[in-house]
């Protein structure tokens, strides 16, 4: 909500900004017109400034972009290495408020449901994970996304969902197994055998729990090697 209606302002505040400058233009255009500049030169000068005007927008644009990109870098340690599950949100909502890219607000909400699953509130993070549209976002978050809303289906007790999903997908879950996709290992181990878990093959979901716990040491992932641990007991 707050996010909105600081959208609505700042939106506002762009138009009129917008209008502010055109009468501007329009002003410098007929004084230059005034005082014996020819239509050529004048539209030559009006062209210059549009370009200036592009340019200097898109610079401000990707440099929002790159803030926030960086932020989400800056808070990662706060969740993944130290386990504050609570500051990692509070940081997360006040990056997102500063979001108006699509994708990099979709990958802010995938951050929330993730850390929202870490601390237990998997309502909360299916809120999250609802908000969420793959439309538009790039494959990496699309693929944390999807792994880790069905993490929390699992978790949260909707395992024929989640189980329903991999097996209609079960080509492209097998492929995110590839080396290309070790940005997502972690999360892919978890939901094997979180499945293994819930089909009954418990001791397979022990080999996949043991490599996991060798492979993967920082704070979130053993917080979340035990919940699967937990899961179906």
């Amino acid at each position: 909500m707050n996010r909105d209606k600081k959208r609505v302002k700042n939106n506002a505040i762009r138009k009129l900004i917008a209008i502010i400058f055109c009468l501007a233009v329009m002003g410098l255009m007929y004084w230059l017109g005034n005082i014996g500049i020819s239509l050529l030169y004048r539209a030559v000068i009006f062209i210059g400034i549009a370009i200036i005007t592009i340019v200097g927008l898109n610079v401000i644009g990707n440099s929002r972009k790159l803030r926030i990109v960086d932020g989400r870098k800056a808070i990662s340690p706060i969740l993944y290495e130290e386990g504050n599950g609570e500051k990692f949100i509070e940081e997360t909502k006040r990056l997102s408020e500063f979001a108006e890219d699509p994708s990099l607000f979709g990958a802010l909400q995938v951050d929330l449901g993730i850390a929202h699953m870490f601390i237990g509130e998997y309502g909360r993070a299916a809120e999250y994970f609802g908000r969420i549209s793959s439309e538009g976002m790039d494959p990496i978050n699309n693929n944390v996304f999807m792994t880790n809303k069905l993490i929390n289906q699992f978790l949260s007790g909707d395992g024929v969902t989640a189980v329903k999903v991999m097996d209609n997908n079960r080509e492209a879950f097998e492929q995110l197994h590839d080396p290309e996709f070790d940005y997502i290992k972690a999360p892919i181990l978890l939901l094997d055998a979180l499945r293994q878990k819930y089909l009954g093959n418990r001791e397979e979901a022990e080999k996949i729990i043991t490599a996991f716990k060798e492979k993967f040491t920082d704070k979130y992932n053993q917080v979340l090697i035990e919940k699967v641990e937990d899961y179906g007991r």
